[in-house]
């Protein structure tokens, strides 16, 4: 009796295979030195997605996303280009366009090396006074714009909160230069951290005067009354608004540092890790461990005389002073 024969699955000549999505063309049964050369690059882009996909699986070992790096300051009240808190703060926006932030930082275990951040903040009150006309911009700021715009075109995202001598920011800020504006507070994530920034000038309720002033100042009816008026009366309306709001809201440093800390010591409940406030020109930083989790409150201080900032990277907070590089 005849044995049956197998069948031997063969490759006809001129058959495709497929291999990684990629269509490599065979000639028979077997590669002839030539197609085997040519077949290696294919092979080898095939990989790539797989290599890439496992490297990223098994991060811990062999890749680690780099961290954010970002920059905190409040309370400038800009208003004359002549003043030394202005230029310091023009040297200090270079220092960060130079890529020179670590350098800035007073810590061992940051390496003084170059490297550029990705956020700037801006916490409120960067101007003494503020109110919007996108076409009439009043000319003692224009340097201190110049400079934010530099920032931004080199990459850096620019981020302004309003305090209770700027506001009307929107108008100018993000509709023309097309930069991050919160009127009340942000919600922000670094890296794995839920941070909450705000002005604080409004942590204190029990300040009712000031809280209804600040609610007329920024209604659509004011709104609309200063917009029509001369740009001339209306900055030295915006001079009488900013002495008004410093009467006020005038108080010891630390006692709204106290206010301000129970404020943020609320938003702790509310699942924040840190929470970052301007306004009471006063720096503070501390830390705390809430159900066994690391909290971090912090008040920028100034820079009208203190020149301080907030450093962030790698889930780390460095509260420092501006020294000129």
């Amino acid at each position: 009796m005849r044995p049956k024969l197998q069948k031997q699955s063969v490759q006809p000549k001129g058959h495709k295979l497929k291999f990684a999505g990629r269509i490599i063309p065979q000639s028979g049964g077997y590669n002839t030195p030539q197609q085997t050369r040519e077949m290696f690059p294919k092979l080898a882009l095939g990989l790539i997605p797989v290599i890439c996909i496992y490297l990223i699986r098994n991060k811990g070992i062999y890749w680690k996303a780099e961290s954010m790096r970002a920059i905190f300051i409040s309370d400038a009240h800009l208003k004359f280009a002549r003043d030394d808190r202005y230029g310091q703060l023009i040297n200090f926006l270079n220092d960060i366009k130079n890529g020179k932030a670590r350098f800035l930082i007073n810590s061992e275990d940051k390496d003084k090396e170059l490297c550029s951040i990705d956020d700037l903040y801006i916490v409120g009150d960067l101007f003494d006074f503020w109110f919007c006309d996108s076409q009439n911009i009043y000319h003692e700021f224009k340097p201190i714009i110049s400079k934010l715009i530099e920032l931004q075109k080199s990459g850096i995202r620019i981020h302004l909160c309003e305090g209770n001598h700027d506001f009307f920011l929107r108008e100018y800020f993000h509709d023309v230069l097309g930069m991050y504006v919160y009127e009340e507070w942000a919600d922000l994530k670094l890296d794995n951290l839920r941070v909450l920034i705000a002005h604080g000038d409004t942590a204190d309720k029990t300040n009712i005067k000031y809280i209804l002033f600040r609610k007329f100042l920024r209604s659509s009816f004011f709104y609309r009354i200063q917009s029509l008026i001369p740009s001339s009366i209306r900055w030295t309306l915006a001079s009488f608004s900013s002495s008004t709001s410093k009467e006020m809201t005038i108080e010891r440093g630390d006692v709204l540092v106290e206010k301000m800390l129970s404020f943020a010591i609320n938003k702790f409940q509310e699942n924040y890790d840190a929470v970052i406030v301007g306004h009471c020109h006063k720096p503070f930083m501390h830390h705390y461990t809430i159900a066994g989790k690391r909290k971090t409150f912090v008040a920028l201080g100034d820079w009208i005389s203190r020149y301080s900032f907030l450093y962030y990277e790698n889930g780390k907070f460095y509260l420092e002073y501006y020294r000129s590089c």
